[in-house]
């Protein structure tokens, strides 16, 4: 599934840094409380890292493939890849750090907020549509009735693409109610 050019395709978006407000007081309990975060500058990655640029890693590193590409909805090499551990992600960037001698992380939840929200400071998420918890459910299963947006889709005011209702994405830091 993979190719040469899977691993050359990775285009880093410097994002400036900044203050927005993270969270929200009138959503869930864990969005609580709403509350101002200064982000300084970092790097993005364009868009998610796909099924061809994943493959190329479990290639070349003997890693095991997602469980999920035995199904048809996960063999488009330019789908997100979907269905891999915060271990398996760590573990893709430290590779990819070594074959671009650029270094590559997971991103901490702020600094994904902050660039999903494409330089909008205050910006609202919509209200997810009355099907979402069916579509949570399945959020990292693509099939032909549910199709994940194309990694070109969606662009926001950094550059960025298919940041937000996409697929789940990895963050370096945890959740903590306290």
């Amino acid at each position: 599934m993979s190719s040469p050019a899977a691993v050359s395709s990775l285009r880093l978006i410097h994002l400036p840094g900044g203050t927005f407000i993270m969270g929200a007081d009138d959503r869930r309990s864990d969005e609580r409380p709403a509350h101002a975060v200064a982000v300084t500058a970092f790097r993005a990655a364009e868009r998610p890292v796909s099924n061809n640029e994943y493959a190329a890693f479990v290639e070349h590193t003997e890693a095991p493939p997602p469980p999920f590409w035995t199904q048809d909805g996960f063999r488009i090499p330019d789908a997100p890849v979907v269905g891999i551990s915060w271990h398996d992600a760590v573990a893709y960037c430290e590779w990819l750090s070594t074959q671009t001698d650029t270094r590559v992380r997971l991103p901490t939840e702020a600094e994904r907020e902050y660039a999903a929200r494409g330089g909008l400071a205050e910006a609202d998420w919509p209200e997810p549509d009355p099907h979402w918890p069916k579509v949570a459910a399945r959020a990292s299963v693509a099939t032909a009735e549910h199709p994940h947006a194309p990694l070109d889709a969606c662009r926001n005011g950094f550059g960025l693409h298919c940041m937000a209702d996409n697929v789940h994405e990895w963050c370096s830091d945890w959740y903590d109610r306290s």
